[in-house]
């Protein structure tokens, strides 16, 4: 049987993976990201908006660009949601991320290299990684449009190829609509690409030196957009919680594959884990190793020479750039992507050794999703018991805060705060305006707040996480005379069981005038006026 999946170059295995990682997730009552359930809340809301059917919500919210560096996602859900529930919409497009980082790294592989069906089934393995975790859902469908773009210049590079170099500038333009650090990224690595060919080719006669003036010319136009997106950035919006910078400390966080590892650092199952992902960043950089080729410099050379460049160079990034929107931290798959990619080069493989890598592959995407099951299982069913929640009337402002003082880490489940936003899924569902809605003064976003949301009155980093909210309404009186006559309801989230009638009523005395009816429920209290 190994021998026909090997004649087939293993896509019957690849196929049945990706059906099952999809099915995986269908199984979810939701997909428990940490901050999926804004998107969808902010899609629902911009939907809306284009649409001129909420006078509610346009006056707490505007649209600012119809084409902002975040725009392709959320027409991607609004889209969706018109023939699907939200919560589909969004397992629908995690699924659309798996499939397409998988058939997207299964056709670069390929056309880097004869091993690459068979160094594609170790794709699975990363798949469910630590930004789609986080929900960076834009960030994760540009990712994969920048493996696609990387597979079509594999492949016309040197080559006239006409039609995959417009088809590679227009997936680059759809890529600059879905996430601002994409692009630069695919442009980098390719300028490096095109660097290392043509130093490697000096010592090549003169008359076999390769002529990269189309492939320049492919790469200048797509990376043009990038002064679109410049346009959007925003140099004064100040980092939200700054995080610790040092080499050393960045080396500690990247051997704990903080970046790519999506369960956290607790039990046996992410010791297994942990060591599935580091085997198969060895054996992809081992074949890779094996397959060099320094005489005959082409793109597995180029991309083991840029992998191992990054792998040196990511604990060094300096904070401006690894900052709290995780630019650097996130570009940590782009490592195993390259040593799996540059091995696929390898073209003698015995069929015992196919055997075994495919076994191996196969063992270790089985491993990754039984781990999922575990430990995500249960988390997406207890965040669902939202859907339960007693409604609020429609065009109701309410806060949405952590019941206790300080951020619950101690959920060890997954490299995310799953709850942290959970409550937008109740105030999406409620059609409810959030008045600590975070992102609103985003550059990036399609939409933007009115003088009537917080954004204007509350500095922009503070509303990036409830519990920063929290202290600042505990402390400033004029904010807490701006907030609660304009507030019915309060969403407290108590994942870890910790809060107490004083941490509660720590806020809701700060209203002495309103009478405060609270009801549990697992991981949340929701409190009404």
């Amino acid at each position: 049987m190994l021998n026909r999946l090997a004649a087939s170059n293993w896509l019957p295995l690849f196929v049945l993976l990706a059906i099952a990682y999809c099915a995986w997730v269908f199984t979810l009552p939701l997909f428990p990201s940490q901050d999926g359930p804004n998107h969808l809340f902010d899609a629902a809301i911009f939907a809306r908006l284009l649409a001129h059917t909420s006078p509610m919500y346009a006056h707490y919210y505007a649209v600012r660009y119809l084409f902002a560096p975040y725009s392709f996602h959320y027409y991607l859900l609004i889209v969706l949601m018109k023939f699907v529930s939200p919560l589909m919409a969004d397992k629908l497009v995690v699924c659309l991320i798996i499939l397409s980082f998988a058939f997207g790294f299964r056709y670069l592989a390929t056309g880097i290299g004869p091993s690459g069906g068979l160094l594609s089934l170790f794709a699975f393995a990363i798949v469910l990684n630590w930004p789609l975790a986080m929900g960076f859902e834009n960030y994760c469908l540009a990712l994969t449009m920048d493996i696609g773009c990387l597979g079509l210049w594999v492949r016309f590079l040197g080559q006239r190829d006409y039609p995959k170099r417009l088809l590679f500038i227009a997936l680059a333009f759809l890529t600059a609509l879905t996430h601002p650090v994409a692009l630069p990224v695919l442009v980098l690595f390719c300028a490096l690409d095109l660097a290392l060919r043509c130093i490697a080719s000096r010592r090549q006669p003169r008359a076999e030196h390769p002529s990269y003036a189309r492939d320049l010319l492919t790469l200048l136009i797509s990376a043009s957009v990038i002064a679109y997106i410049a346009h959007f950035i925003d140099n004064h919006a100040a980092a939200p919680h700054p995080l610790p910078y040092s080499p050393t400390w960045n080396l500690r966080t990247y051997l704990a594959m903080y970046g790519l590892a999506f369960i956290g650092k607790h039990g046996i199952g992410s010791l297994i884990y942990r060591a599935v992902l580091l085997a198969v960043l060895v054996t992809g950089l081992f074949i890779a190793a094996r397959a060099f080729r320094r005489k005959n410099w082409a793109a597995p050379e180029s991309f083991l020479t840029i992998t191992l460049l990054a792998l040196l160079l990511l604990p060094f990034v300096p904070e401006s750039v690894n900052d709290p929107y995780y630019l650097a931290v996130r570009l940590l798959p782009i490592v195993w992507i390259g040593a799996l990619a540059s091995a696929s080069a390898h073209k003698v493989f015995t069929a015992r050794a196919q055997s075994a890598l495919a076994v191996g592959a196969a063992s270790a995407a089985i491993i990754v999703l039984a781990i999922a099951v575990q430990r995500i299982n249960p988390l997406a069913t207890r965040i669902a018991i939202i859907r339960s929640a007693p409604l609020q009337p429609a065009g109701s402002v309410g806060l949405a805060l952590p019941a206790y003082e300080g951020v619950d880490y101690t959920y060890p489940v997954v490299y995310s705060l799953p709850f942290e936003w959970a409550s937008s899924h109740y105030f999406r569902e409620s059609s409810a305006v959030m008045l600590n809605a975070p992102w609103m003064d985003s550059t990036y976003f399609p939409m933007g707040p009115t003088p009537a949301l917080l954004t204007g009155q509350v500095n922009f980093a503070v509303l990036q996480q409830p519990v920063e909210f929290r202290k600042l309404l505990l402390e400033d009186k004029q904010l807490q005379q701006l907030v609660f006559p304009r507030i019915r309801f309060i969403f407290f989230t108590d994942p870890a069981h910790i809060a107490t009638d004083a941490t509660l009523n720590a806020v809701l005395q700060l209203d002495p005038t309103a009478h405060w009816a609270c009801r549990r429920n697992d991981w949340y209290i929701l409190c009404d006026k």
